[in-house]
């Protein structure tokens, strides 16, 4: 089964018409609860498997899904100012992973932060592991995402905060990843 994660309306739109008219087998497409945008960016291609990269970095590489890219971009933003150069992708699919981006910007950064509103076990960030493992990619690597046990209820906000999935928490872990 492929399982795909939009970050914005649009995204949503162009997968949910891929899996519609072209996609030969199950197909999943995940997206949360809450507030997305209409546009993250400039994108009007889908490729079925394949990821985009939205901003260039060489610090270190955040990788998301769902509407973890726009947490990601803000974050970039934030470790900017702190004088962190992060390169920004949005997955799009958490099966399958693009392999060749995530390995070339992994390569180059060498560090990598995957980010999912998900459990972290056998999730986006367990899978990226399993493919740098499979490659001989070891680089340090730091997953965001929820733990495997039940999540209280509470606003998205207070969710995200308690478990620091939050703008602000995950660029002060970033910042503290790239230093060491």
């Amino acid at each position: 089964i492929a399982i795909a994660a939009p970050c914005d309306y649009s995204e949503f739109a162009m997968m949910l018409e891929y899996a519609i008219t072209i996609h030969d087998g199950p197909i999943a497409i995940r997206y949360p609860k809450g507030i997305w945008k209409e546009k993250l960016f400039e994108n009007d291609q889908l490729n079925f498997g394949k990821g985009v990269k939205i901003k260039t970095g060489k610090d270190v590489t955040i990788a998301a899904v769902g509407s973890m890219v726009e947490t990601a971009l803000k974050v970039a933003e934030i470790l900017e100012s702190a004088g962190i150069d992060a390169e920004v992708i949005n997955a799009r699919f958490v099966k399958p992973l693009d392999s060749s981006l995530l390995i070339n910007s992994v390569s180059s950064t060498k560090r990598l932060v995957t980010l999912e509103d998900n459990v972290i076990k056998g999730g986006f960030g367990s899978g990226v592991l399993e493919l740098l493992s499979q490659n001989g990619i070891y680089y340090p690597v730091k997953i965001f995402g929820f733990p495997d046990e039940p999540i209280l209820h509470g606003s998205r906000n207070e969710i995200f905060r308690k478990y620091k999935m939050d703008v602000q928490s995950i660029s002060e872990e970033i910042r503290k990843f790239v230093a060491s």
